[in-house]
């Protein structure tokens, strides 16, 4: 499943954040909805970095956009686009409700563990928790 790309991983600049989205009730069908729906703008964003999008508050200006497509170039592309790719996707999943979650580093091992269904299965438990002890994770750790 694609979501397992973005929907539950390691942070790379905080090697020990596991985020996965939270949001309490979110039935299945809305869930992989809303997901797919921004996996699908996250992608769109790493196309093209610079361009202006609803989800990443980076490229709503006119300058801050020709900026952005000004400094992709070359060597920065790769870093940038990967940026606008997440920033976009976890700007999306906000606006939808969600927010971002740390799974401890026990549990995550066992996540990782999991193979093909059961492994979704499981991260939709997380997704659609009524009560979780995980801490939220602040916006400037997402990176």
């Amino acid at each position: 499943m694609a979501a397992l790309t973005f929907g539950l991983g390691t942070s790379p600049a905080y090697a020990k954040l596991h985020m996965y989205a939270h949001k309490a009730g979110v039935s299945k069908e809305v869930w992989d909805t809303e997901e797919k729906l921004c996996i699908q703008a996250g992608k769109d964003a790493g196309k093209n970095p610079g361009v202006s999008n609803p989800y990443n508050p980076v490229t709503q200006s006119t300058a801050a956009g020709a900026a952005g497509a000004s400094f992709a170039a070359g060597f920065m592309n790769g870093i940038l686009r990967r940026k606008a790719m997440y920033a976009t996707y976890y700007g999306c999943l906000k606006a939808h409700g969600y927010v971002q979650r740390n799974l401890p580093e026990e549990q995550y091992q066992q996540y990782k563990k999991l193979k093909g269904a059961e492994r979704d299965t499981r991260l939709y438990e997380l997704t659609s928790a009524d009560n979780t002890t995980d801490p939220v994770v602040p916006e400037d750790e997402y990176d």
